[in-house]
């Protein structure tokens, strides 16, 4: 997915410390996600980005916009009893698969069913009583091939408005 073609990479806030996630850049990138991928739509983070996802706060500035004077906290990741999250309505998954806070991709935003997976070759189990002889144990093995890529050749450009896909990812803070 970070290497879409249709992936949207949305910029950090001007003056923006490294290392951070701000709720201006999770408001931005939920705003590139095509409306159509709204209901679909699933946050993937890095778990490196929970500590900042859990402080998230709304600084306030003065009249004139030059210097901070308050802020609230924003409860942006929220658990139900099940121990699901979501962000901003929509489900949060946390993998180590994505980059660490701070890099390219450490937040993603993305509909899945917009992703297709093609095998390759047909998947084949194997079985082996080999190892677990002296156990009484057998183990298996499974074998697949398989790719994916999504099925949008580049973002949808609006008549007015900033280009829009089914994966927004943020850009890199460091």
């Amino acid at each position: 997915v970070l290497n879409d073609p249709a992936l949207v990479t949305v910029d950090a806030e001007d003056g923006q410390v490294a290392w951070t996630v701000l709720y201006a850049n999770l408001v931005k990138m939920l705003s590139r996600l095509h409306p159509a991928c709204y209901g679909n739509s699933v946050w993937v983070c890095s778990p490196t980005t929970i500590p900042e996802l859990l402080q998230l706060t709304i600084r306030v500035q003065n009249a004139g916009g030059t210097d901070f004077v308050g802020g609230s906290h924003v409860q942006v990741l929220s658990q139900d009893g099940k121990g699901n999250y979501t962000m901003l309505g929509r489900p949060a998954l946390f993998t180590e698969k994505l980059p660490s806070l701070g890099t390219a991709g450490d937040v993603l935003l993305a509909d899945f069913s917009q992703y297709s997976i093609g095998l390759r070759k047909d998947v084949s189990v194997e079985k082996s009583s080999h190892l677990g002889f002296l156990s009484d144990t057998s183990y298996y093995r499974c074998l697949m091939r398989a790719d994916g890529q999504g099925r949008w050749s580049k973002p949808m450009t609006p008549k007015s408005g900033d280009s829009l896909s089914w994966c927004v990812v943020l850009a890199g803070r460091s």
